[in-house]
């Protein structure tokens, strides 16, 4: 099997970064050469993926041994229990994936399909899955009826189905025959030579209020969000040994963070820190546990410690679970690799290649090295798919703040908002603080609107996101200076190495922050520089 079939028919995403040829000369020929490198970059990233089994057939590729996990269909009685179905679903999808010789569709993926009349055979081939499991859970009281079928998506042979008439306190028992018959039926080796999760509760009570929680959380606004945290707080207070539900707690605080306020999330980073803690003493095996130590060093500036852990990471459980890729991105991009971080997110994009999130950021790397014509057409695409709406849209208003179109920016930001429904994230996050940058914006005049961007940043109720917005504004106002003194936040994302900050990166202060961030030490024991900035001699270095 050729590589460049690999590169090119795996997901729709993955085409569409090819460059183009439009580009006006210079941008054409520096796009040429960042295309090659980006390739190379890619085929290295692609090396353990064809070290796998993998078929063609009808011109599609994919993995022999491959799955996508469908949600499974709520038939209860009242159709009230979807949350429980799809929390069984994501469950399945999480443990395969924790399996070495399985390749499995990420949860975004599989849930596109969610209520799709759709051929079996058309979502194997969007997908490149050679298998697929599906059911459906009819809850009732205390009882409970799952039914499992795992069918070849080829030719939709049935290669394993099974019912389950349980009690509810067995559904812990249906996970495990259903993952157990599913290796046995694709002759899967299981992580430890038998199926186990470590911190997992027993506790019914306990487990049904974390699905509660998933289901609001996966839904992001600020009120679902509070929610889900009180849920799954009742949860561990049920079972205070449950050390996956410290673990998604944990993970609640730590994401939270994005979309709240800084007064509404001011104590998450030390709730986020304990429960974490809590869940490494209760189950010190859980693989996540890796990320998010890996994760937490990254974040302190400890980047060779971090690198050695993702390391370790991959080693043990290959490159199956895309969020674990995107984590690796964030590292390599907050140190100037960003060829490297594409590759990586592109890795992710074909094993879920439904998730806007992976898209956006390839874009938001392309534009940030100035390569607009490739961040249009990934908003293009991105724009296309489910959920993808409002990331995309602010990539739009991004291109036009950079070409110094900020009065169309704020037209576009206007008439988002003035669109989209009261009860969105968008709506109850972001509108107010939106309303008061395209204000900003429509003057077109920093000297104008300084006291207002101050404001702005100094207003306790901005998120971290909306600060970069502010932060990006003031750097294509042409003041680097302040730019610097207000840009806190941009430092835990490759908005780091954004092009509007070309002036700011030459500033003395910036080159100390670098220090004192720990990526100056990363890059001398390395010896890799990245892209952006290179060694000069003794103990200084240039950044572009």
């Amino acid at each position: 099997m050729k590589a460049q079939s690999l590169i090119y028919i795996f997901t729709l995403a993955a085409g569409l970064l090819l460059l183009s040829c439009s580009q006006e000369s210079e941008e054409s020929q520096n796009n040429a050469v960042a295309s090659a490198e980006l390739e190379a970059a890619v085929d290295q990233a692609l090396q353990v993926v064809n070290a796998t089994g993998v078929v063609e057939k009808t011109g599609v590729v994919f993995y022999e041994k491959s799955i996508a996990v469908l949600p499974f269909t709520d038939l209860s009685e009242n159709r009230d229990q979807e949350y429980f179905s799809d929390g069984l679903s994501q469950d399945l999808i999480n443990t395969l994936a924790m399996m070495p010789d399985l390749q499995v569709v990420g949860r975004d993926s599989s849930f596109y399909y969610k209520g799709r009349d759709e051929m079996l055979g058309s979502i194997g081939e969007s997908l490149q899955v050679a298998n697929i499991l599906l059911g459906s859970v009819r809850k009732s009281g205390n009882n409970l009826r799952v039914t499992a079928q795992l069918v070849s998506a080829d030719d939709g042979f049935n290669i394993w189905s099974r019912t389950y008439d349980r009690e509810l306190a067995d559904i812990f028992a249906i996970q495990t025959e259903i993952v157990d018959e599913v290796a046995t039926a694709l002759s899967v080796t299981l992580g430890a030579g038998e199926f186990a999760v470590p911190g997992m509760t027993r506790n019914v009570e306990a487990y049904d209020k974390t699905l509660q929680a998933q289901a609001l959380f996966n839904q992001f606004t600020p009120d679902n969000v509070f929610r889900a945290i009180n849920l799954l707080e009742e949860a561990v207070r049920i079972d205070s040994d449950y050390g996956r539900g410290w673990l998604l707690l944990g993970d609640f605080y730590d994401q939270s963070q994005l979309i709240l306020s800084q007064d509404q999330a001011v104590d998450f980073p030390m709730l986020a820190t304990r429960a974490f803690e809590k869940a490494a003493v209760i189950a010190p095996s859980m693989p996540e546990l890796m990320l998010v130590e890996a994760s937490s060093l990254r974040n302190q500036g400890r980047f060779l410690e971090a690198e050695n852990l993702y390391q370790r990471y991959f080693e043990n459980y290959r490159y199956s679970v895309p969020r674990a890729m995107e984590e690796y991105a964030q590292m390599l991009s907050r140190t100037g690799q960003f060829n490297e971080a594409i590759a990586m997110l592109q890795r992710a994009q074909r094993q879920d290649p439904f998730a806007p999130r992976f898209t956006y950021q390839v874009a938001l790397h392309e534009l940030y090295r100035g390569r607009v014509g490739e961040a249009k057409k990934l908003v293009e695409y991105g724009l296309s798919l489910e959920g993808g709406e409002f990331l995309f849209r602010a990539v739009t208003w991004e291109i036009a703040m950079r070409s110094g179109d900020l009065a169309g920016a704020a037209e576009m930001i206007r008439a988002y908002y003035a669109n989209i429904p009261d009860n969105t994230y968008d709506a109850t996050v972001s509108r107010r603080f939106m309303d008061k940058l395209a204000d900003i914006l429509s003057v077109n005049n920093f000297d104008q609107s300084t006291d207002d961007i101050i404001a702005l940043i100094n207003d306790p109720s901005v998120t971290p996101l909306e600060l970069g917005y502010v932060a990006r504004l003031v750097a294509l106002m042409g003041q680097p200076e302040i730019a610097l003194d207000y840009w806190f936040g941009e430092m835990a994302s490759p908005a780091i190495w954004d092009g509007v900050y070309d002036d700011m990166r030459r500033l003395p202060d910036f080159n100390q922050l670098l220090q004192e961030k720990g990526l100056v030490d990363y890059w001398r024991a390395t010896g890799n520089w990245g892209e952006f900035c290179v060694a000069a001699g003794g103990q200084d270095f240039v950044c572009k």
